[in-house]
């Protein structure tokens, strides 16, 4: 065989051989430690919550610091979403998972501001499930996901109007 078409064969292989579907579906649903798009149909935000002491008993306690950090997971994805749909540009990538994400996506937004946009999002994010959830010393860890074909594309396509002051008092569009 000459070097030629060692080549040609190489080029094939390179052109026709892709990674097996099956193996990358395998890979993301066994993934609880990464954020943000794992695929252009797959996302995933992690929220991390203390415990406190404020129920009765051990179980509603760590029942309660569970939903913290679903709703921490929830407001991450919202921001995201609003950077992904805005192209709000982050911060060179530091592969740390929780550092990550907020440079990624750095815009800070206000609790307010995560609920009106949530209203926008609300089909995909209805579709957000926890895959992943743990209680370990003083905290809690909920690894929330969405499945959805074409998510980065719905995500972008997402229309809203910029919040504002007259928007939210005079119920305005």
């Amino acid at each position: 065989m000459n070097n030629m078409n060692l080549v040609f064969l190489i080029f094939l292989l390179f052109f026709y051989c892709k990674t097996s579907e099956v193996h990358t579906k395998k890979y993301i649903q066994m993934n609880v430690t990464d954020e943000g798009f794992l695929n252009y149909d797959y996302f995933q935000t992690i929220g991390i919550s203390n415990i406190r002491n404020d129920a009765q008993n051990i179980i509603e306690i760590q029942k309660k610091c569970l939903h913290r950090a679903e709703i921490i997971a929830k407001q991450k994805m919202v921001s995201a979403f609003i950077h992904t749909n805005q192209s709000i540009k982050g911060l060179s990538p530091y592969f740390e998972s929780n550092v990550f994400f907020f440079r990624e996506y750095p815009k800070q937004f206000t609790k307010e501001e995560l609920i009106f946009y949530s209203f926008f999002f609300e089909d995909l994010l209805s579709k957000a499930e926890v895959v992943y959830q743990e209680i370990y010393k003083n905290q809690c860890k909920v690894v929330l996901r969405i499945e959805e074909e074409k998510l980065l594309f719905k995500i972008k396509k997402t229309k809203f109007r910029p919040l504002t002051t007259k928007n939210i008092i005079n119920n305005q569009d």
